[in-house]
């Protein structure tokens, strides 16, 4: 878990953080300094803070994780490094033209204040090329953490630390008007080029196709470009960066950036297989949870897979950053599961906020894990889901067909000389026949039955010299020649589409369905269970307010509305003209949330318009962090029919809901109860016997047999989601990632008994 170290946190908050992880069954967490961070980064305060935690973790059996900066990208340690020496900024090394005049020019990376990766860009952007800037960043970050957490290292509650994202795309509109063309610069550049072209001139080369004006040219100059850049990011950045970590006796871990976009990838991150295998527990992100067949991230699976395969002790991914917030535990799961079928064993889910902070700055996205979420009691579930998947991940697989990584095509791409060869449309057609694949280097040896490269245009087998000009051309040949491992199959014996599988030398398989489920087969007669049922809210009922752009919010009331409240940020919103003064603790949003938010006392609204205002020019620009919410009082027990919480008026509800009904279970063979909860976490109790909880699949439960013909209470409780809390409807001007529609919660159908007779 991603644990944002947001706010000032006392003990007594870490304490309750650590106990919440905990009781949810985690027994991990990364300490992970962001946005809304109220003490100084790296300070007194800021070690007190974190000795608490990994003290915390140490009582409760936990493993703590580190990261390296302050927010993203890695190497800065907020603005430190760069702000140190100008060596240690960025320069990239550009051709300018001015009128008919060309020059070289050594442009130096800017200040920058952007709101977004506050880490790097404040005080310019950290030159990794430069190996006494990297020797820098971790004397300032992984010694001093070594120093201020001595015991903990030395016992293994600090297992390792967390590298995200480093060198970003800088180059951009700070590069000087007219520049024809620029790359990063480091000391020495000129003479690695020198030495690897037997004498070549950089900047002649350059100046020589850009004046005939042929790609060709280009190409060359820009694959040597790359291949001296690769070596030098590898060997400054990532190499360092395992000695570090090996010296200090923890592990490496983190991701690149621009991992899915094979042209990006490479002018961003060198060889980015060489460059992450250098990690020993290399990592990927998936931060959007693409979980369908089209949407998938295939390359960034494939690279981690190949620096896992390599280095053999397992990997990480970095899951769900943007949930979204309505995603439901079936999709988490599904991400999960895809990640393991290509070696990862490890899941750092995002985010578990001290507060909420964090998101006056991140105003695009909010996270779908941890102790905000209401389903969090259930993650126990979701956990024994995890180590099954994790078992299998870290199990060798076997692969009959390779793909070597065209990182020369790709170069050729970046440098806008060819078009970028579809590397994830070809490991979608194969992954998605049941036909692993292993990505490989263009240099390695493989003991694959069939090793595919992209040539040009075509596809090319390299063994027999075979050439296709689709990649499902070279799947169909492909599949009639490859050994005989386990597919999937319809009962028709015809291979089901749309399944992900690995066969594992052990001769065991696993495999992730990655297109929609057909409905299951009726087996056994339907019993509605008819009539009205008892409605329980796990808290208040709340509404966001939603303000339009001028900060008025009106609402009308069908009913008045006795002992209500509001939750502002300390803001002084006036009801019809009165003001509402808010000042005592909320415990009525969610954890994360509560700690920024303050109650007014009660008041009551008539039936009928109302309208609520914001004070002078306060607006409510963030969907993910209100500024006020409507608390209405505590609902009662009620009858209802069995729908969706939106129809009954609560579609703002955040939290658990309990249906109870006092049932008499049919006689049969065998029973089950069929419910449909929208997706979203349900447990069944039973004559008050726990029949466990289900997040995904079919949403049933097999009744015992000493219950079967018993009159009992039958008692379903649904959790929510974190979504509904922010509304149904996003506020005019604002931006986000991914979708905040609630999804429908409740008991959406009459439940159903499947009696076998």
């Amino acid at each position: 878990m991603f644990v944002a170290f947001t706010g000032r946190p006392t003990s007594a908050d870490i304490e309750r953080k650590l106990d919440a992880l905990a009781a949810g069954g985690v027994n991990s967490f990364m300490l992970y300094p962001t946005s809304g961070l109220g003490y100084e980064y790296l300070g007194k305060e800021f070690f007190d803070a974190a000795r608490t935690f990994a003290a915390g973790a140490k009582r409760r059996g936990m493993k703590m994780w580190l990261y390296d900066e302050h927010n993203w990208p890695s190497g800065s340690c907020l603005g430190r490094v760069p702000a140190t020496d100008e060596a240690f900024r960025e320069w990239q090394l550009a051709l300018v033209k001015e009128g008919t005049n060309t020059s070289w020019r050594k442009v130096l990376s800017p200040i920058s204040t952007s709101s977004m990766c506050t880490g790097g860009f404040r005080k310019g952007w950290p030159n990794l090329l430069e190996p006494r800037a990297v020797d820098l960043f971790t004397r300032m970050t992984h010694d001093v953490y070594a120093k201020e957490l001595a015991p903990w290292f030395a016992d293994d509650t600090v297992r390792g630390i967390f590298t995200d994202e480093p060198f970003h795309p800088a180059q951009g509109k700070w590069l000087p008007k007219g520049t024809l063309c620029a790359a990063r610069w480091y000391d020495g550049l000129l003479e690695d080029y020198a030495a690897l072209t037997g004498g070549g001139d950089f900047k002649r080369d350059v100046e020589a196709w850009i004046a005939a004006g042929r790609k060709a040219n280009r190409v060359e100059v820009w694959t040597r470009y790359n291949d001296l850049y690769a070596r030098r990011f590898r060997t400054s950045f990532f190499e360092r960066i395992r000695a570090k970590t090996d010296e200090l006796g923890i592990l490496a871990t983190g991701h690149m950036i621009s991992e899915n976009d094979p042209a990006q990838s490479v002018a961003f991150n060198g060889d980015p297989l060489e460059s992450l295998a250098t990690l020993p527990f290399p990592g990927m992100d998936e931060i959007s949870t693409r979980t369908d067949p089209g949407t998938i991230e295939w390359l960034t699976l494939h690279t981690v897979q190949y620096a896992i395969r390599r280095n053999g002790r397992g990997g990480m991914a970095e899951l769900f950053a943007l949930g979204p917030a309505n995603t439901s535990p079936a999709q988490f799961l599904k991400m999960l599961r895809i990640c393991a079928l290509h070696g990862v064993t490890r899941y750092f889910t995002v985010m578990s906020a001290m507060d909420a902070s964090w998101m006056d700055e991140m105003h695009g996205f909010t996270v779908g894990v941890g102790d905000q979420q209401p389903w969090f009691a259930e993650f126990p579930t979701f956990l024994a889901a995890a180590d099954e998947a994790s078992a299998s991940a870290a199990k060798r697989a076997v692969f009959d067909v390779a793909l070597r990584f065209p990182r020369k095509c790709c170069v050729r791409a970046a440098a806008g000389a060819a078009p970028c060869p579809d590397v994830n449309g070809f490991l979608r057609t194969f992954e998605c026949a049941q036909t692993g694949v292993e990505l490989i280097r263009e240099e390695d040896a493989t003991a694959a039955s069939l090793v595919f490269a992209f040539d040009g245009k075509s596809i090319r087998e390299e063994r027999t010299g075979t050439r296709f000009d689709s990649a499902g051309a070279a799947l169909a040949w492909a599949q009639a020649r490859l050994p005989k491992r386990f597919i999937l199959r319809d009962a028709e014996g015809r291979p089901v589409p749309d399944v992900l599988v690995r066969n594992y030398e052990d001769g065991t398989h696993a495999y992730v369905r990655l297109g929609k489920m057909p409905p299951s087969a009726a087996v056994g007669t339907p019993v509605a269970l008819d009539g009205d049922w008892t409605l329980t809210l796990s808290a208040a009922p709340t509404r966001r307010l939603p303000f339009d752009t001028n900060g008025v919010c009106r609402l009308s009331l069908t009913e008045p509305l006795k002992g209500a409240r509001l939750a502002t940020r300390g803001t002084i919103v006036t009801v019809d003209g009165r003001t509402i003064p808010v000042a005592s603790p909320c415990n009525a949003l969610r954890p994360s949330f509560n700690e920024l938010y303050r109650t007014s006392e009660t008041f009551d609204l008539a039936a009928g318009d109302h309208e609520f205002r914001l004070p002078g020019d306060l607006r409510d620009p963030n969907w993910f962090l209100p500024a006020a919410f409507l608390i209405e009082p505590m609902a009662a027990s009620q009858q209802v029919k069995p729908t969706s919480l939106d129809a009954l008026g609560f579609g703002g509800f955040c939290g658990s809901t309990t249906w109870t009904k006092t049932v008499t279970v049919p006689q049969g063979e065998a029973v089950r109860l069929l419910l449909e909860t929208g997706g979203h976490f349900t447990r069944v109790f039973l004559d008050g016997r726990d029949l466990g909880a289900v997040g995904w699949d079919d949403f049933s439960w097999e009744i015992p047999a000493d219950l079967r013909g018993k009159t009992c209470e039958l008692r379903i409780v649904v959790h929510t989601s974190l979504a509904p809390l922010f509304g149904a409807a996003n506020p005019p001007g604002t931006k986000y990632w991914g979708s905040t529609q609630p999804r429908a919660c409740g008991l959406l159908s009459p439940p159903q008994w499947i009696v076998l007779k």
